[in-house]
């Protein structure tokens, strides 16, 4: 518990201490993703937007879809803080997340009479996570993040990787 608690004070104090440089203060961007979700084991794909209050607050809203695998399929909405900070020469930045999310997951299965029956399991939950991101040009960010999505019931892990357009 001790260690969990100096983790959560860290990765909160750690942004607002660290030197920024990226993104610009009303920097934009919209971009899709893909990747692997742990709970059913499956792919995914997805879209976000971001929008940078200042240097060192982002805010990112994403949707991601989760393929059926396993007889269970979802929709995760998810609202996260990254706080950004410089690498190496201004192109590269690691981002930790912070935020809330909607789940909504779908377990599939078939009656005696072959009619398919879904059960709906939605709940609010909290996101926390890493990821990576690169700026390959003024307009282009290439990124990399994995995040764990605790909801009661529906919990997963998520990697990701997308390509957003700057503007």
């Amino acid at each position: 518990m001790k260690a969990k608690l100096i983790a959560l004070m860290t990765a909160l104090i750690v942004p607002f201490i660290a030197v920024s440089q990226s993104p610009v203060r009303g920097q934009k961007s919209f971009g899709i993703t893909t990747g692997y979700v742990t709970s059913n084991r499956s792919a995914s794909a997805g879209i976000e937007f971001s929008y940078a209050f200042s240097r060192r607050v982002v805010i990112d809203a994403s949707v991601d879809y989760i393929f059926r695998n396993n007889n269970r399929d979802g929709i995760l909405i998810n609202i996260d803080y990254h706080g950004p900070w410089q690498i190496g020469n201004g192109k590269w930045y690691l981002y930790h997340i912070l935020g809330i999310n909607y789940s909504a997951w779908s377990r599939h299965s078939v009656d005696s009479e072959l009619r398919d029956i879904t059960t709906p399991r939605r709940h609010f939950g909290l996101d926390g996570g890493a990821g990576v991101a690169f700026n390959v040009s003024s307009t282009l960010r290439l990124h990399l993040q994995g995040k764990y999505n605790w909801a009661p019931g529906n919990s997963t892990a998520l990697f990701n990787a997308g390509i957003s357009y700057i503007f």
